[in-house]
């Protein structure tokens, strides 16, 4: 038996049997001259073996998913642009990076199933990929796919997300039975209203370790704790999330003992399929979560990945009560998303490191997005040094625990504002590679890919990261900038209008409408909504604003520039 890791191409022709049926004999002649000339000579090229081959397909192994891609493109473009007469030969492809099996001439496994499922998938000259095969490729390869969404494939009992070549053609969705989750805030039933943040805490980790579940669609802690006086209205919270399960609970503290009571509802029948409680010491935290988390996987009836099974396997490490609560005090902190909270933050993440290193990874995590909010936002006295000190913060939670979703994360935002873009890139897949339902993640990748030019592929990754985060409003305005560099200007004003409706005194979001109403001629419009950034904000420089949005500045910029000019607006001159 032989057993191995291996990026898997599966390849079939498309309407062979119709073929066969018409012209026989030529049909055979064209599938022997493509295998001789092209498909079996490229594969050799690029390190692959032919495993199986069958009438109208194959399977195909690589070491590698970057061989796997380049010989599958190699073969799709060199059939498309063919121009022999008669029975022209298509091919559809799928890609997976996993186990197979080989027993004699029987080959089976994970690698192969997915493959064949993406295959089937395929329109005629397309070649679609799974993430483990996508987020193993370098920045210039994967540049060239179009994500698709997580797709429900026939009998893999898990969501799998799908990535597609070319990217101008469109990935057909199927009909998704993943279940959708939304962990709504834990009561504080510890008669103390001062450890409402505990409650908070454990509710919030546990969203994590859910997202972690590539079987499961988590909405975000931001979207879910929306609900925190509505928790008992199901039928809203499934009309605006949409989805089949909430979980609630109730978190009681006792010194140093914990107890945490959980349920989990379907939406559908608004009845419990799961309830339990949990009883330990605080140290033993991440193992009351751990033991949660498996449960409800249990409960949904979700078969976790194999790489899954083995990152749950094992106890977690005890931690220090103290360290623990400052780590959840700190991201409270940030989630409220205040100057003065942003210096208690600090505090909180750095009384933690002092207290266990063990949390390190978290707490330097922590203080990066302290620095790096700090400074885009001019508070606190930030300035480029405390830019500086963020990515080497980062770069230390990396180092403290190369599992952690939050350094890759702020890293990844470290490096955004540096303007290194594939190393963002980088740290934004290695934290969606860990976390599969991580809004943030999809939002940064959608900067990243807007920044390049590859704005088709941004607003896909923005649009994921509203379904993951409906109430990540931050979004609309990335994704706003992403159509206005489109000159996509209609669904642009829409989404710069809907974001002052959540956020009335954002001045970036009336900068771009500015913009938008100067390009389509409506300059009274324009001046009058600068009229409103002015009230806000009465030293507003659109230089400044531009200096400091350099490093994430794309097609837009120049758009919005002449917007503004057209409609006479002043400090138009960028500056770095």
């Amino acid at each position: 038996m032989d057993r191995k890791l291996a990026a898997i191409l599966t390849a079939d022709v498309v309407g062979y049997s119709r073929m066969m049926g018409s012209d026989e004999s030529q049909t055979l002649a064209k599938l022997s001259e493509l295998r001789t000339l092209v498909f079996d000579p490229l594969v050799l090229q690029h390190h692959g073996r032919i495993m199986k081959q069958m009438g109208d397909g194959w399977i195909v192994e690589f070491a590698n998913a970057t061989d796997a891609v380049a010989c599958a493109i190699a073969i799709q473009t060199g059939l498309e642009t063919e121009h022999a007469t008669g029975a022209r030969i298509q091919l559809r492809m799928g890609l997976h990076v996993g186990e197979r099996t080989q027993v004699g001439d029987d080959i089976f496994g994970d690698g192969i199933n997915i493959s064949a499922r993406l295959e089937a998938m395929a329109q005629p000259g397309q070649l679609l990929m799974s993430d483990s095969a996508f987020h193993s490729l370098d920045g210039k390869t994967s540049a060239q796919f179009k994500p698709g969404g997580g797709q429900s494939l026939k009998n893999i009992d898990r969501e799998v997300a799908v990535w597609g070549w070319p990217a101008a053609m469109t990935i057909t969705k199927t009909r998704s039975n993943q279940p959708a989750i939304a962990v709504l805030p834990f009561a504080n039933s510890s008669g103390d209203p001062e450890q409402v943040f505990l409650a908070d805490g454990i509710a919030d980790d546990l969203t994590t370790d859910l997202s972690k579940v590539s079987g499961i669609l988590v909405i975000a802690r931001n979207s879910a704790f929306a609900y925190r006086e509505h928790a008992q209205d199901l039928q809203r919270i499934v009309r605006e999330l949409k989805v089949s399960h909430v979980l609630t609970g109730s978190v009681r503290r006792a010194g140093k003992r914990v107890r945490i009571n959980a349920q989990l509802v379907a939406t559908e029948s608004e009845s419990n399929i799961w309830a339990d409680r949990f009883d330990g010491q605080l140290e033993d935290i991440f193992d009351l979560q751990e033991n949660i988390t498996l449960q409800i996987v249990q409960a949904l009836r979700v078969t976790l990945t194999n790489s899954e099974e083995k990152d749950r396997s094992g106890t977690r490490e005890r931690v220090d009560p103290d360290a623990y609560e400052a780590i959840i005090q700190g991201r409270t902190l940030i989630y409220e998303f205040q100057p003065e909270h942003f210096v208690r933050a600090r505090a909180c993440f750095e009384r933690a490191l002092k207290l266990d290193s063990g949390l390190a990874a978290k707490a330097y995590a922590g203080l990066s997005m302290v620095g790096t909010t700090e400074y885009f936002n001019d508070w606190n006295g930030a300035g480029p040094d405390q830019l500086h000190k963020a990515f080497e913060d980062a770069n230390r939670a990396v180092a403290a625990d190369p599992t952690e979703i939050s350094a890759y994360l702020a890293r990844a935002i470290a490096n955004l504002r540096k303007g290194a873009m594939e190393s963002s890139r980088y740290d934004a897949q290695m934290a969606l590679k860990l976390e599969p339902n991580s809004a943030n993640a999809m939002n940064m990748l959608g900067i990243v890919e807007d920044v390049n030019g590859r704005h088709e592929q941004a607003i896909e990754y923005f649009d994921r990261a509203l379904r993951l985060d409906p109430k990540y409003l931050l979004v609309l305005q990335f994704k706003g900038r992403a159509l206005l560099g489109m000159k996509r200007f209609d669904e642009a004003e829409n989404l710069f209008r809907e974001r002052l409706v959540q956020m009335p005194h954002s001045d970036a979001a009336r900068l771009y409408l500015a913009g938008i109403l100067g390009l389509t001629d409506r300059i009274t419009e324009a001046r009058a909504v600068w009229d409103e950034i002015l009230a806000i904000k009465p030293d507003f420089s659109t230089s400044e604003f531009l200096a400091k949005s350099s490093n994430v500045s794309g097609a837009w910029e120049p758009l919005l520039i002449d917007g503004l000019s057209r409609a006479g607006l002043p400090n138009l001159q960028k500056t770095i």
